[in-house]
């Protein structure tokens, strides 16, 4: 048994919201030994932040070789800030697990989506794990939601309607949240809720926000140059039954405190 890693090269996501593929826009062609693909590690740039922006990347693994879809997952958000003075944080890289079966020399096609349009064009990359030997757990589909708009106002914010088919178990759920409009002195808390009748047996399911917080400094001249809020990932464990016909989740962003000018959040879901 072996395993390694191969990256899908970091690739222009464009000033859109179009849906591009990754590694230069080519396939991985995975080695003839590959016998699964047992995760991923997506990870994203921005080279020249524009103020007010930040940077959500869906990313989507597909092959006309062997089944690995569904599969969409939140890579990195990276924080607004002030502009191309102002220093961007981004959230640490997230491993997700695939455990998707493949033959040797099957091509992955890998993409990349930024869920909100930058000016300035951020890139996407992945690394993937593979092994020589079969996966040594159930294949694992993930979805994604929309991104939608946090508003201004505590309280429950409606956000995804997920429907799916083929899950007999969700293992995981999570969320994000990030700014658009920087400002000292706001933050963000609060808990990303998910409801559905189907799920067996009926519990809640709660997710923390992570708190965004925002921070100033100062250049030489006085002038602020640099306010950015901290854009992070919670990720849960779950174990909950599901139906396999169909599955429909609701997903609301339940919020504590909330920025002045509203930024976006955006959740997701892992099942077998």
């Amino acid at each position: 048994m072996a395993i390694t890693w191969m990256f899908a090269s970091h690739t222009s996501l464009g000033t859109s919201t179009t849906k591009t593929q990754l590694n230069g826009g080519s396939d991985l062609n995975l080695p003839e030994v590959t016998r699964c693909i047992r995760s991923i590690i997506p990870v994203t740039d921005i080279d020249t932040p524009t103020a007010a922006q930040a940077v959500y990347p869906k990313i989507e693994l597909e092959s006309n070789d062997f089944t690995v879809n569904p599969y969409a997952v939140l890579g990195p958000i990276i924080g607004a800030s002030l502009g191309a003075n102002g220093a961007n944080f981004g959230s640490l890289p997230e491993r997700f697990p695939v455990g998707a079966n493949c033959p040797g020399g099957a091509k992955l096609k890998v993409y990349g989506t930024a869920l909100v349009a930058n000016t300035s064009a951020p890139t996407a990359g992945v690394g993937i794990e593979i092994s020589t030997d079969p996966a040594p757990n159930p294949r694992v589909k993930a979805a994604m939601g929309t991104i939608t708009s946090t508003g201004t106002a505590t309280g429950a914010v409606s956000g995804t309607a997920y429907t799916f088919t083929g899950g007999q178990r969700l293992i995981e759920a999570y969320g994000a949240i990030g700014a658009t409009t920087v400002a000292a002195k706001e933050s963000c808390n609060g808990y990303f809720k998910f409801e559905s009748t189907e799920f067996n047996p009926n519990v809640p399911l709660h997710v923390p926000i992570q708190p965004m917080g925002s921070g100033l400094s100062l250049d030489a001249a006085g002038t602020a140059s640099n306010i950015e809020f901290m854009s992070k990932m919670i990720r849960c464990s779950v174990d909950i039954g599901i139906k396999p016909a169909l599955t429909r989740i609701q997903d609301y962003a339940v919020f504590g405190a909330v920025p002045g000018t509203a930024g976006y959040f955006v959740t997701g879901v892992l099942f077998i």
